[in-house]
C-alpha cells in the first residue's frame, strides 16, 4: 500500500525526467526490505541525517527523489516520514504534504523541542520550579536568572515549560 498525497495527485515535470539509469543508481543505495520496513539510505547523508543523491548536477534528499520514482511530485511541498527516520526512502513511510500538515505532526508525534533542548533557553528544570515557587514579582527575580520579567510570567502561568511540574 503506498502513502499517498495530501493533495491533488498530478503528473510531475520532475519525475517524468528520471531516467532509468538514475533509478537503476538511485535504488543500487538503498537497503530495500519488505513494504512495511524502513528502507535506510546507504549513500551520503546530510548534517540531519537524510540522504543526499545527485540528480541532474543538483543534490538532492533522496527521500524526495523516492517519491518521484514512486509517480508523486513533491514541487513546492515537503515530503514527511510517518516512520521518524530522515535515512528512509521506503515510498510507503513517505507523504507529500504542506509545511503546516508537517509541523501538525512534528507537535502531535511529540518532536517539538521543549525547555533545555531549545538552544537559546537559559532556564533549567529546577529554576523553572523554583520560579513557579517564588512569591516575589517577576521584575525582581528576572535579574537572578538573566531573562525578562515577561518570561517569569509566561513560565508561572505554565504558558512556556508546560511538561514541567
Amino acid at each position: 500500500m503506498k502513502a499517498t498525497n495530501e493533495t491533488t495527485e498530478q503528473p510531475s515535470k520532475n519525475t517524468e525526467s528520471i531516467s532509468e539509469k538514475d533509478a537503476e543508481r538511485f535504488w543500487k543505495k538503498v537497503e530495500i526490505g519488505s513494504p512495511n520496513v524502513c528502507w535506510p539510505w546507504q549513500a551520503a547523508l546530510d548534517k540531519d541525517g537524510y540522504g543526499v543523491f545527485k540528480l541532474h548536477r543538483k543534490k538532492q534528499r533522496s527521500h524526495r527523489v523516492s517519491v518521484m520514482l514512486d509517480g508523486r511530485d513533491p514541487e513546492g511541498l515537503v515530503v514527511r516520514h510517518t516512520c521518524d527516520n530522515p535515512s528512509c526512502v521506503n515510498p510507503n513511510h513517505l507523504v507529500v504534504g504542506t509545511q503546516r500538515a508537517n509541523m501538525r505532526d512534528r507537535d502531535c508525534r511529540g518532536r517539538q523541542a521543549k525547555g533545555m533542548r531549545i538552544g537559546s533557553s537559559k532556564l533549567t528544570p529546577e529554576a523553572v520550579r523554583a520560579i513557579r515557587a517564588d512569591d516575589r514579582p517577576s521584575t525582581r527575580i528576572n535579574r537572578q536568572y538573566d531573562v525578562a520579567p515577561s518570561t517569569i510570567r509566561t513560565v508561572r502561568l505554565r504558558k512556556t515549560w508546560k511538561h514541567i511540574e
